[in-house]
């Protein structure tokens, strides 16, 4: 993904946000977000954080997931959002906060929800801050 993203241009900057559980494809908890304690092992997708992509140096790029490598992504109520994408919204509007400082946020409120077993997670190399909504 981060390849076709880096052919559209230079000098872009490139937003990834993954809500799912980030579980082995053996360990069947990787077909559902989590409702239960049930440790997952072995992370999934090995080198899927571009380990084997050159990235140039002038592109800046964030993935976000919702939870550690080989860990999983909670459930919120049914027929809701899960926890990560409800606290993520919830802060996307804010004026004249960082991405960093939503993550922190997010990352906050995720571990208390989720009794410190969910960890949102970010894997960036911006060389500026980014802001969703600046404010005036």
């Amino acid at each position: 993904m981060l390849r076709d993203l880096n052919r559209s241009g230079n000098n872009l900057l490139n937003i990834i946000i993954l809500d799912a559980c980030r579980a082995d494809e053996a360990n069947d908890t990787w077909k559902t977000k989590a409702s239960n304690e049930e440790p997952c092992l072995t992370p999934a997708f090995g080198k899927a954080l571009t380990s084997h992509i050159r990235v140039p140096n002038d592109s800046q790029f964030v993935l976000i997931f919702s939870s550690d490598p080989g860990t999983v992504s909670f459930d919120g109520r049914p027929g809701g959002n899960s926890f990560f994408t409800s606290a993520l919204l919830n802060r996307l509007t804010t004026s004249k906060l960082a991405l960093n400082g939503i993550m922190q946020e997010v990352r906050e409120e995720i571990l208390q929800k989720s009794s410190n077993k969910q960890r949102p997670w970010l894997h960036s190399c911006l060389t500026e801050e980014f802001y969703f909504n600046q404010g005036l």
